[in-house]
């Protein structure tokens, strides 16, 4: 299945993993006169969030861009793209991803399921549109 290979195959983005390096922590508290001076600091932080793990990152681009690039599955004489088939493969490998984009990938999975055979112009629009929130997710959170 074209599709499946599609998303086995995809490499993950650059800027997505450290090193291998732990990702960053959320700051401790801080007691006494420093935590006040500090106080600023923190509330701005918390309103920023924070990067997310380089697996995470791994997951949620892989899946993103298999999913983004879905039309290049039915390119150079592949097998024609079964969308209901390829809805169940996002579904499984977005039991990996974190919760904040979970609910996304399951709505695009809906949407596949929902198309014919192939992909039209209009519902590849329609299945980008849907996986918006998971490329802002991506941006705020795995750009290094």
């Amino acid at each position: 299945m074209a599709a499946s290979a599609l998303l086995a195959a995809v490499a993950v983005l650059p800027g997505c993993a450290s090193g291998g390096e732990a990702p960053l922590e959320s700051p401790e508290a801080v007691s006494g006169p420093q935590a006040s001076a500090e106080a600023g600091t923190v509330s701005r932080e918390q309103a920023e969030p924070h990067p997310a793990a380089p697996e995470q990152c791994a997951v949620v681009s892989e899946l993103y861009l298999s999913l983004t690039l879905l039309p290049l599955a039915e390119e150079d004489g592949a097998p024609s793209l079964d969308p209901a088939a390829t809805a169940g493969d996002v579904r499984e490998a977005a039991d990996d991803a974190p919760a904040a984009v979970r609910d996304d990938f399951d709505e695009a999975a809906g949407l596949l399921e929902d198309y014919g055979m192939g992909l039209e112009p209009q519902e590849l629009d329609a299945l980008r549109t849907r996986l918006e929130p998971v490329d802002l997710w991506i941006d705020r959170r795995c750009a290094s």
